[in-house]
């Protein structure tokens, strides 16, 4: 499992994000405190809200490493 801290900060990053998530072969969720959604569905995410830090974990048998696609929302 790979983690990473996302921030989405527009309605168009969610479904930028969310777009380049369903198109990942692995699940993929996202957390915020004790709730978490699929990565992958955009009124999950939307649920959220704009402007916070999310926890996004990344569930996959190899190494998936970072996302390429998805390395604008990533917080460092």
């Amino acid at each position: 499992m790979t983690r990473e801290q996302i921030l989405l900060e527009t309605q168009h990053d969610i479904a930028e994000f969310v777009s380049r998530m369903e198109k990942c072969p692995f699940r993929a969720e996202l957390q915020c405190g004790s709730r978490v959604v699929d990565a992958k569905s955009l009124l999950g995410v939307m649920g959220f809200g704009l402007g916070r830090v999310t926890t996004l974990c990344i569930y996959s048998d190899g190494n998936a490493g970072s996302i390429p696609e998805i390395e604008k929302y990533i917080v460092r």
